[in-house]
């Protein structure tokens, strides 16, 4: 496309007619063009508005902030310290943060006290992780999203150090398909179900950075505090853009900035949301945090201020609070539905005006997802290697305001509150116009890159052949061996037909071999444990109610069980039980670390040199008491079993054969194996 009408520009005068919220675009200065030195050898008619599409990085300014803010310095001239008590325009600067809060609260929609306005962002997840990563022995890993954006990043990795861990092990990181640039929702909930037991924290974005892809907040948060995982929002592209209900849903903690969609000017001041079920989190305090009516006893005894509040440290930028009021006065004029409503129709518009020609997918794509439910106020442009920089240039050159993102993306915010249709319209029409040839200038550090990445694709391919040969081989020997398991088992279980009927001839007795498996299960047993029978039980790794290990019968062991026969139930699994136990609960020891045996490669990665390939390899280990039968059972992390069903008995605390649970069952220990797998 050269440029040109698009059929769908004619709507664009009706449609801006119909906005309900196109006198709120008169509470704001427009920048106007020439924009910059290099901008001002265009040829465009000088003072004329520029079109503004840049709202994703830094809102545009209230027309009232000016005046809020000589208003303060007046004050400060005029008052000086008394400022802070008795203020002409009713803002003491005492709790100055008061003027902004409650507008901020029903943008989020929380209560007024879980909404608290201070610092910036970053800093802010800083303290908010310092109250809510809490990890322990086995939940300690925070789940991130892999294209977090790098201050979040920072964030999350120098908590994680800061308690001891490993990053590569703490934390996970959810990508996207392959071939795709968002993340399903449904690939978010696998990564939490898989991890459900190791995870203290998930901390995503509500609107992602790169891609404008708007998260599913509450079904996210719904489903990861059902299983006690503390929920953390980043929503510095979500505030002021799309509709949140953060009480409602329920979230721990959430934190934002607030010159993007709020407009509150560079470096504005941020906000933090703490759920009122949340507000009695230890924290690190300060002063400002103080209860306000003894806030200035200077008693150093910290009485927080109820919810959010008492998050707080410092007091806030008078400056920085009045920047973000000028803006939230503009926000009350309207609601949040309404403003979410127009960024639906125009971000929408605007995506048809994009996709109207068939020659724009030769340069570019949309990666914003299309359906609205699932983006806010942003498309994203990801364009071929060496024209964004040229496209950019074009538009700056043109007065039309977006900002680029490494690699190659171009994003477009069309922020409803100063946006309209025309705008789109004639935005469109430059972004879907070709760069020429003498435009795009291919540095030799991208023709250096294009040949690293054919390189690297050619390797990769050739490693991917190589290992679905490996994998193909492996997968034969595996269930080779499978087989040749299952041939020993059905000739075992023949011999010991076959010794009994010929016992049965001779008039005489079949006596089994004496078994040398046991399953064992702790079933009580937490205060008044003598010293031996504890130690025997920390060696046997029975240290909760409800581990069971197997263990090889030898004398030693059967002493051991004797001893500890009180809090204990044990016997003899058969091969189903050991099948089953292993399947259903099996977790391995890797790295220290209780992982589940969802793939053979686990198994393969620490027992290979002990000739165990497979979990059909490490049932036969077990089941037959082999050779390697320590390495086979150290390896398994001990069971956690369910209660049984139906209970105990009445008389648990006896022993088994006196009607009770504990001691040795013999055969007997598989049906209590069913009751509680």
């Amino acid at each position: 496309m050269s440029g040109g009408t698009f059929p769908l520009a004619q709507n664009a005068p009706e449609l801006d007619s119909r906005d309900r919220l196109r006198h709120l675009r008169d509470e704001f200065h427009i920048p106007k063009y020439p924009i910059s030195q290099e901008t001002r050898q265009t040829d465009e008619t000088p003072g004329q508005q520029a079109i503004y599409l840049c709202g994703n990085s830094l809102g545009l300014q209230p027309k009232g902030t000016r005046a809020l803010l000589l208003e303060e310095l007046d004050v400060w001239a005029d008052q000086g310290v008394y400022g802070h008590h008795n203020h002409p325009n009713s803002r003491p600067w005492i709790d100055i943060d008061a003027c902004v809060s409650e507008e901020t609260a029903k943008i989020v929609g929380a209560l007024r006290s879980e909404v608290a306005v201070m610092g910036t962002l970053t800093s802010n997840l800083h303290f908010l992780m310092a109250a809510f990563y809490r990890p322990t022995d086995v939940k300690y890993k925070v789940i991130v999203e892999d294209k977090a954006f790098p201050s979040d990043y920072y964030a999350i990795e120098s908590q994680v150090l800061w308690h001891g861990l490993d990053p590569s092990d703490a934390i996970i990181s959810i990508s996207p398909r392959p071939g795709k640039h968002t993340i399903d929702t449904r690939d978010i909930l696998q990564v939490i179900e898989d991890n459900r037991e190791f995870t203290s924290m998930i901390l995503l974005p509500g609107v992602q950075y790169y891609t404008g892809q708007m998260f599913e907040m509450e079904r996210i948060t719904k489903f990861a505090k059902s299983h006690d995982i503390v929920v953390g929002w980043d929503l510095a592209h979500a505030v002021g853009n799309v509709e949140l209900s953060l009480h409602d849903w329920q979230v721990d903690f959430a934190a934002w900035c607030s010159y993007k969609y709020l407009n509150s000017g560079p470096g504005g001041i941020a906000g933090i949301f703490i759920h009122e079920a949340r507000s009695n989190q230890g924290r690190l305090t300060g002063w400002w945090g103080h209860d306000q009516a003894s806030r200035f006893k200077m008693e150093n005894k910290f009485v927080a201020i109820p919810g959010a509040g008492g998050f707080q440290h410092s007091n806030p930028s008078v400056m920085a609070a009045v920047c973000l009021l000028g803006s939230l006065r503009v926000f009350a004029k309207t609601t949040i539905k309404a403003i979410r409503e127009k960024s639906v129709r125009l971000t929408g518009y605007m995506e048809e005006l994009l996709l109207a020609d068939e020659e724009t997918g030769r340069f570019y794509e949309i990666i914003t997802p299309g359906n609205p439910s699932e983006r806010g106020a942003q498309l994203s442009l990801l364009f071929k290697d060496g024209i964004m920089d040229a496209v950019f240039r074009k538009l700056e050159l043109a007065g039309v305001i977006v900002d680029k993102r490494d690699p190659d993306v171009i994003r477009v915010a069309p922020a409803p509150l100063y946006n309209s249709n025309k705008w789109g319209i004639e935005a469109s029409a430059r972004l879907t116009t070709v760069p020429t040839s003498e435009q795009i200038l291919v540095p030799e550090t991208l023709l250096k890159k294009r040949k690293s990445a054919e390189k690297q694709t050619e390797e990769r391919l050739s490693a991917l052949k190589q290992r679905k040969v490996a994998s193909k081989a492996k997968r034969e020997t595996i269930f080779k061996r499978a087989e040749a398991h299952v041939k020993e088992y059905r000739d075992a279980e023949r011999e010991k037909i076959r010794l009994a009927r010929s016992a049965k001839q001779d008039s005489s007795f079949y006596v089994p071999a004496q078994p040398k498996l046991a399953f064992v299960i702790r079933i009580k047993g937490i205060n008044k444990i003598a010293p031996k029978p504890r130690k025997i039980l920390q060696l046997l790794r029975l240290l909760q109610i409800n581990n069971a290990v197997f263990i090889k019968l030898t004398k030693a062991t059967s002493e051991m069980l004797r001893i500890v026969e009180p809090y204990i139930a044990y016997g003899e699994p058969n091969l189903k039980s050991v099948r089953e136990l292993i399947y259903k609960r099996g977790y391995g020891k890797i790295n220290k670390q209780r992982i589940p045996l969802t793939d053979n490669s686990l198994i393969e990665s620490t027992l290979n040199q002990y000739g165990i390939l497979s979990i059909e390899d490490l049932i036969h280990e077990i089941y037959t008491v082999g050779p390697n039968f320590k390495q086979a059972s150290n390896f398994l992390w001990p069971f956690k079993l369910s209660n049984p069903t139906g209970g105990f008995r009445t008389r648990k605390f006896k022993h088994y054969i006196e009607g009770g649970d504990t001691g040795d069952r013999e055969s007997y220990i598989n049906q209590l194996i069913r009751q509680m797998n």
